[in-house]
Order: structure tokens, then C-alpha cells, then sequence
């Protein structure tokens, strides 16, 4: 970026985060100020780090713990391919990390359990340096950390052959088991996550930024009552869920917990639910990454559909429906997997393309839920019809001109759309 831009950019910020955003960048320049001595010292740290280097490797990298959906999923799989020899250095190596804003606590105490975790201050002055440096000595590329093979999408398929590489302490889950019981919910009792996105949260915790290009991935939390009410009539509990959300969940069946609006919620719980739910509900929300890191099941209402997790096979796919203001009617899959809306990332590029986002009706939502539910539960009854269905929505994905071939590397779709969905409007498919 250079100084023009850098200029316009932070009086951009300012003119939209007014004095909140002011008194950021101020702090920020302190922090600079006071971590020049730190530089100068990390010089001597660097040229002895890279003195070694023929014998022992040691590696930088910043986890990206702003956003808890790359805060677990992206350092998950990071232990995922290391253990699987991915990205992993073949002499004697020492990876060290430090994180930038924390999203969650819980996940920041629990990956240093696991990972060599530093503070920033200490860490991030060398890492720059060493990215400063490799302009000019590309060999010093290798003291950085590399990036997943495709960030938080488990491209290799990993998941579903490794451990889990998160775990609770014994205090920790008595402490888990006690929160469960304020909310009315026992140890035998089986509850299911629901995290529904909306605006609040990047408006609130990242206003430096507009975010308005993220709203088409935004929903009604009302659609989800019916399908709710579905959870509880076969003996689950709910748990709305959300750091801050901008409207309450609106019910009185008690099984129904709009934990997101509770003075009971923490971030603690809100990896433990995660961890803990018999599966979880997610539309467009960064909390699916807590899910998947878990192993749990997922219902993934998604858009664009490009971004769906194909590569899990407990993953139910849903998308919204795409109505096309110059057809004035929805558009099929093939119109839209073979076109580039099936890929697009922000608000505008659905608009410049004609398209309205629909979202799904609550029964449509009930039905998938139900799915989901009777297949976890061994009830759930296949048929001939649905596995052409299948087969024929996935030859229709596959065939899209903008997959990235990267980003489906794993080959094989493990996932399923949603068989009622396909049942109930088999056209969609042409």
C-alpha cells in the first residue's frame, strides 16, 4: 500500500468509526512507539535465528484468532497438516506463534495448551522483520509459518481421519456441566446449536470497517422457530447462539435458549456448546467453525454456494433461493453453479447480477433439521430417487467453470444437499 493510499484509507475509517475509531489509532501509534526498542533488539534475534537455520528451523506465524470461525477451524487444521506432513519443514523445526485480536478466550487459553504461543509484543516485531527481509533474501521465506493448504476449507479431507486436537480440562467440564444445569439442561439432555448470522457483531467489535458487503449472508432468526420447535417436540434443547446479535429469538417453549441475549453467556460456553451439541445449525455463521472443529455434525444454510463444506460427511447442505429480477422467477442450480453468482462474495456482486437472495421458508429449514436429526439417530430412510438426486446436484457442482480446483482438492464430495429440499422440486435441478 502506498502513503496515498494508506492516508485515505485511515481518514475513511475515521470519517465512518468517528472518535471510537480515533482514539483506536492513537492507542495503536503508542504501542508502535513503545515497541520500537523491541525492533531494534529483535535485529541480533533474527541474524542468530537464521545463523541455525541449516540445523534447526524456526518459524513464525500470527494465528488469525479475530474471527472464531478461522480462530478454531484454520488453527485446526494447521495441526491437522502438520501431522499429516503438510507444510511441515523435514529437518528439526520450532513453529511459534502469537495472536492479534482475540475473539475468544476460551479458544486463546485452549490452543496454548497445544501450541507454542507467545506474546505479541515479543513475537510480531520479528515476524514483520523476517517478512520485511524476505523482499530482499527470498530464502528467509522459510522462517514463516506457511498458510493451510486453503485457510479454514479442509481441502485433504483431515477432519474425518485425525483426532481432535482441542480438549477440555476436568475443571472445565464440571465447570461446562454446571452451566448446562443453570439453563435446565442435564447431563442426559441433548441440545443442538443454532447460530444464525446477523450484523451486530462485526458492526460492534470491528466498526473500523463497513461491513455491509457481508449482509447477504444475513437471516431472519424467526425462520428458525418452526424447526426448533421440531427440536424440542423430539427431546432436544436449543441453544440460540451469538456473541452479540441484533434481535431476540422470540418463544416461549423453555427448551428453546436464546443463549445469545443470556446474562449467562460467556466465552467459555460458547466453545463448550459448540464442542458439547449433538450437532449445530449454521447459516453463514463463523460459529460452524467450532462445529467442524469439534466434529460435530452441520446443517449449513450457505451462501454462495461455492463455500459449502463439502469436503465433511456430516454436513447437510442447504442454500437460499436465487431469484433473478430479469427472468422474474428462481433461478436453477445449473444457472447458478455455472454462472459466477455461485461464487460471489458481497452484497453488491449479487445485486449487479440481478439477483435476490431469498431466504428459506421455515419449512423448507424444518425439513433439513429433520433430516439431519433422523440420520444422526439411524432413522433416517434413503431411497433410490434421492441418491440420483444427489448425484445429479453433484455432477451439476462439480461442473461449475469457478471451482477452484484448489479449493476442492479433496476430490470426493462427502457432504449431502438437502433431500427434501431436492424431493419436494426435483426442476431445480435442471
Amino acid at each position: 500500500m502506498n502513503l496515498k493510499n494508506f492516508i485515505n484509507k485511515n481518514i475513511s475509517e475515521v470519517k465512518k468509526g468517528g472518535s471510537t475509531v480515533i482514539v483506536k489509532k492513537i492507542i495503536t501509534l503508542i504501542k508502535i512507539s513503545l515497541l520500537a526498542p523491541v525492533y531494534l533488539c529483535s535485529i541480533p534475534t533474527s541474524i542468530i535465528i537464521r545463523l541455525i537455520s541449516p540445523w534447526y528451523l524456526v518459524r513464525f506465524g500470527s494465528i488469525e484468532s479475530g474471527r472464531i470461525g478461522h480462530f478454531s477451524a484454520n488453527t485446526e487444521l494447521y495441526c491437522c497438516e502438520i501431522e499429516s506432513g503438510i507444510n511441515k519443514p523435514k529437518q528439526s523445526y520450532l513453529d511459534l506463534f502469537y495472536y492479534d485480536d482475540i475473539s475468544n478466550q476460551q479458544l486463546a487459553k485452549m490452543w496454548k495448551r497445544k501450541l507454542n504461543i507467545m506474546p505479541n509484543w515479543l513475537l510480531s516485531p520479528i515476524n514483520n522483520l523476517n517478512k520485511f527481509l524476505v523482499n530482499f533474501f527470498p530464502n528467509f521465506k522459510k522462517h514463516n509459518i506457511a498458510n493451510n493448504t486453503f485457510r479454514d476449507k479442509d481441502v485433504n479431507g483431515l477432519m474425518d481421519k485425525s483426532k481432535i486436537h482441542l480438549e477440555f480440562t476436568k475443571e472445565e467440564e464440571m465447570l461446562g456441566k454446571k452451566y448446562l444445569k443453570k439453563f435446565g439442561v442435564s447431563e442426559k439432555d441433548k441440545f443442538v446449536c443454532l447460530a444464525v448470522r446477523d450484523p451486530l457483531y462485526l458492526n460492534t467489535y470491528h466498526s473500523y470497517k463497513d461491513w455491509n458487503y457481508h449482509n447477504y449472508r444475513d437471516t431472519n432468526i424467526n425462520n428458525y422457530i418452526l424447526a426448533a420447535e421440531e427440536l424440542t417436540s423430539r427431546g432436544y434443547f436449543v441453544f440460540r447462539m451469538g456473541k452479540i446479535v441484533s434481535s431476540p429469538l422470540k418463544s416461549n417453549n423453555r427448551k428453546i435458549i436464546d443463549y445469545a441475549s443470556s446474562n449467562l453467556r460467556n466465552d467459555f460456553m460458547d466453545i463448550y456448546l459448540g464442542a458439547k451439541c449433538t450437532f449445530c445449525i449454521s447459516a453463514s455463521s463463523g460459529f460452524d467453525g467450532v462445529a467442524t472443529t469439534f466434529r460435530r455434525p452441520l446443517v449449513q444454510i450457505v451462501v454462495p454456494l461455492l463455500d459449502a463444506k463439502t469436503e465433511h460427511k456430516k454436513v447437510l447442505i442447504l442454500t437460499k433461493h436465487h431469484f433473478s429480477k430479469k427472468k422474474k422467477r428462481n433461478l436453477t442450480l445449473s444457472e447458478i453453479a455455472l454462472s459466477e453468482i455461485a461464487n460471489c462474495a458481497a452484497t453488491k456482486q449479487f445485486e449487479a447480477l440481478g439477483v435476490e437472495l431469498i431466504e428459506n421458508s421455515p419449512e423448507e429449514i424444518k425439513d433439513i433439521v429433520v433430516e439431519a436429526i433422523e440420520r444422526i439417530e439411524g432413522k433416517w430412510e434413503n431411497t433410490e430417487i434421492d441418491d440420483k438426486l444427489q448425484n445429479k446436484f453433484w455432477k451439476i457442482f462439480y461442473s461449475s467453470n469457478y471451482i477452484n480446483s484448489h479449493r476442492f482438492a479433496h476430490g470426493k464430495f462427502k457432504a449431502r444437499f438437502g433431500a427434501k429440499f431436492l424431493r419436494k422440486d426435483p426442476d431445480w435441478l435442471n
